[in-house]
């Protein structure tokens, strides 16, 4: 008789992400004060991550900030607990001053788990992100990192 191991991954990534029509990637880097996962500039030229020009020109400023260091074990900080700590070191006031001017920021979670995953968003925290203008993407990879 053989066994199946159900060992079950809980496991997630987050980033912080601001888009903008107008602000350049370092005024946003140099604001928010994160290392970048992603930085690319509103007119700039199109490339790919290793350099390769895509044609056209960047639309709008996209900046992401590497909030995990890496992938973080759910079942050791849960999703939500990681999000308010991060919230509260953030500069929300200039935070806010970004949502006023057309901007986007969310948080954005890139979700391993090959099986049950809860994460319970309580109203306060929603409401936290909220009064910012601060928006929150969940993304499923399901399975490993």
């Amino acid at each position: 008789m053989s066994y199946v191991n159900m060992e079950t991954s809980r496991k997630y990534r987050l980033r912080f992400h601001i888009s903008h029509p107008e602000l350049s990637s370092e005024y946003l880097t140099e604001m928010i004060g994160l290392t970048t996962a992603i930085e690319r500039s509103v007119g700039m030229p199109r490339t790919t991550k290793s350099g390769k020009y895509l044609g056209g020109l960047y639309g709008r400023t996209d900046v992401s900030f590497n909030i995990s260091d890496g992938v973080v074990n759910h079942d050791e900080k849960a999703l939500p607990i990681f999000i308010n700590d991060a919230l509260k070191n953030l500069p929300l006031t200039k935070i806010k001053e970004i949502t006023n001017s057309s901007g986007l920021c969310f948080f954005s979670v890139g979700v391993y788990s090959n099986g049950n995953m809860l994460c319970d968003f309580e109203a306060s925290l929603l409401s936290e992100l909220a009064k910012f203008g601060i928006g929150l993407k969940l993304d499923f990879y399901g399975g490993s990192d």
